[in-house]
């Protein structure tokens, strides 16, 4: 299937699961807001990603979506809900960090996300069990997560996160640790996956080719100037919904291109200058 005919069959519900209107943050004690006048409406479903350059605040975003942080200015609703806790509820949502239980064998860390929902425990260990050994785990499910590496730890936190089966997930840098080969071949996955399920993704990344392998739309998060807070400056279609294979889709001129213009428009954006931080 062609990534324009792709995008003239695609349609999207008219539930929207994650709605930010007019949406500003300034942290306590800093000088400048990190995000301001930020308009972004994720429909149920479908899957965008943010990029932009670190410090931005996609991490900030992803805290406001999930009720973790609450907006100094306008609004953030998730299924329509205003209040974080409910916000919260409605959310998956995988870190930077693993966020794994140390105690935990990472079997019991994966199926703990089914143990929630009040599946039995040999029903969600056995679920588990399948999710570890289609990601390469299931050799180390009776191990604790200080003996495995950190692209162990992250998938394993990734395989939790997709467990807990909420209807929104959001996730950054999801497979950030993972080597080149293993990076691979669970993007691959991953859209095997998601194809087809109601889930809604927003996704946060520096990797512009998972951007585009993954989402439906991907969002460029910017700041203007330096002590300018961030907005969604620009936005692209994805290639997610593209049946064609990874290896296939990377090597296409159009995904080339759409390639090459994300980046362009990275570059463009300016540096944070010395001192400023964000989140």
């Amino acid at each position: 299937m062609s990534h324009a005919l792709v995008h003239a069959v695609v349609s999207r519900p008219e539930t929207t699961a994650v709605a930010l209107n007019d949406l500003g943050h300034t942290y306590p004690g800093a000088r400048h807001a990190v995000l301001a006048d930020l308009d972004l409406s994720v429909a149920e479903g479908e899957h965008i990603a943010v990029v932009g350059r670190s410090g931005c605040g996609k991490s900030t975003l992803l805290s406001l979506i999930a009720g973790l942080v609450e907006p100094t200015t306008g609004t953030a609703l998730v299924l329509g809900d205003r209040q974080p806790a409910r916000r919260l509820e409605s959310c998956a949502l995988m870190p930077q960090g693993d966020s794994l239980l140390p105690w935990l064998t990472l079997l019991d860390n994966v199926a703990i996300s089914l143990r929630n929902q009040r599946v039995s425990r040999r029903a969600a260990r056995a679920e588990a069990q399948r999710l570890l050994d289609r990601l390469g785990l299931g050799a180390w499910s009776g191990t604790r997560p200080a003996a495995l590496s950190a692209g162990m730890r992250q998938r394993a936190a990734l395989a939790r996160a997709l467990l807990a089966r909420k209807p929104v997930l959001l996730a950054d840098e999801p497979l950030g640790a993972l080597d080149a080969i293993t990076r691979a071949d669970v993007q691959q996955w991953l859209r095997d996956t998601l194809t087809g399920t109601s889930a809604t993704l927003v996704m946060v990344t520096h990797d512009v080719d998972e951007a585009l392998l993954l989402a439906e739309r991907v969002v460029l998060l910017a700041r203007r100037e330096a002590d300018a807070p961030a907005r969604v400056v620009s936005t692209w279609p994805g290639w997610f919904g593209d049946d064609r294979p990874r290896e296939v889709l990377l090597g296409d001129e159009g995904f080339a291109a759409a390639r090459r213009e994300v980046l362009q428009a990275l570059a463009r954006e300016s540096h944070l200058t010395d001192g400023e931080t964000a989140r």
